[in-house]
């Protein structure tokens, strides 16, 4: 047996006391498990206001949203309202500009066998169309108007105002005089002096006179030609290259005179049949489809190639070729056919 020795070689006498050391209170696993759930109170109770706080939030925003559906609902019936007056107001406006149109009945008298396509791109037109009956004379106008819809409405009423007092009133016949009245009208009415920055706002047209007697044409035309059509061949009669209105080079307007035959057919017309889109490719329809769609179908009556113009230029712009695209209407179409 091994006996403990103390400092001085002798045997160390047994401890009369012992002593167990302890950890303090906060060390105890009791005070680590208080620890761990007080932090997961405060953990849980984070969470809660977080959720509380969250909550409101929704809520206010929900409110937010409720107001503003309620608000632009509002607006919505507004605008509804809005868009209605004025849809009903240029409807009005049409009955008006179709009022002072020529009358249909008024073209048949003279001219049996003709065609009027005009489709405006939005309600009203910038196109029209005008006819005066001076007894042995008819002098027949299609005509394009800067702009469209309400503008071009308004330009057109100036035009049909400005050809009855020229034609009816001052009794001008010659197809390029009316053309130079006409300018002076639109200049003076618009106050155009070429400033820069200046609207140049006015119209271009194909004018003719036509004498049934002698069977003779005189045509006058700024920016728009006429297409003749004779047997298979269509002759072209060429336009000034200047607009009705004010214009840097302005020159005398010229008119050229054609002798008629029985069975001729000749069309006057507007850009916007050939400047609308369509086609596989969304492309213009252009000038040179028109004319040969007009010999395609020169034989058929005029009231049956009206329809085919407006089928042909419909299913350009919406057919099932282009690709499921639908192009809109980009312009005021107007062509007009009238056969000898």
């Amino acid at each position: 047996m091994v006996k403990a020795l103390n400092v001085y070689g002798k045997e160390s006498a047994p401890a009369k006391y012992s002593f167990t050391i302890r950890p303090p209170w906060y060390l105890t696993p009791w005070a680590f498990a208080g620890y761990i759930a007080a932090f997961l109170l405060i953990i849980w109770l984070a969470i809660q206001i977080s959720l509380i706080r969250l909550k409101r939030k929704n809520e206010r925003l929900e409110q937010l949203v409720r107001q503003r559906t309620a608000e632009i609902s509002a607006q919505n019936v507004e605008l509804s309202r809005q868009k209605k007056e004025i849809t009903d107001s240029i409807h009005y406006a049409q009955r008006i500009q179709n009022a002072v149109l020529p009358s249909i009945k008024d073209i048949e008298k003279k001219i049996p066998e003709y065609f009027i396509l005009l489709k405006p791109r939005d309600i009203v037109s910038g196109d029209f169309y005008w006819l005066s009956d001076t007894g042995r004379k008819i002098i027949i106008v299609a005509a394009d108007c800067t702009g469209h819809g309400v503008p071009g409405a308004f330009m057109s009423m100036l035009g049909i105002s400005f050809l009855n007092k020229i034609v009816n009133e001052h009794k001008i016949t010659q197809p390029d005089q009316i053309l130079e009245k006409l300018r002076e009208n639109v200049i003076q009415s618009l106050k155009q002096t070429g400033r820069e920055g200046e609207q140049k706002d006015g119209m271009d047209m194909a004018l003719c006179v036509i004498d049934f007697d002698i069977l003779t044409m005189e045509f006058a035309g700024a920016q728009n030609p006429l297409y003749l059509i004779r047997g298979n061949e269509l002759l072209e009669t060429k336009a000034d290259r200047m607009p009705v209105a004010y214009y840097e080079n302005m020159s005398n307007f010229t008119s050229r005179k054609i002798q008629l035959k029985q069975g001729d057919c000749f069309y006057m017309f507007s850009d916007g049949y050939a400047d609308q889109f369509g086609g596989p490719q969304g492309k213009k329809f252009k000038y040179k489809a028109l004319k040969e769609l007009l010999v395609k179908v020169k034989d058929k009556p005029m009231s049956e190639q009206k329809g085919i113009l407006e089928r042909t230029i419909q299913d350009w712009a919406t057919g099932s070729e282009n690709n499921g695209i639908r192009y809109d209407q980009v312009d005021d179409i107007l062509v007009v056919g009238i056969r000898i």
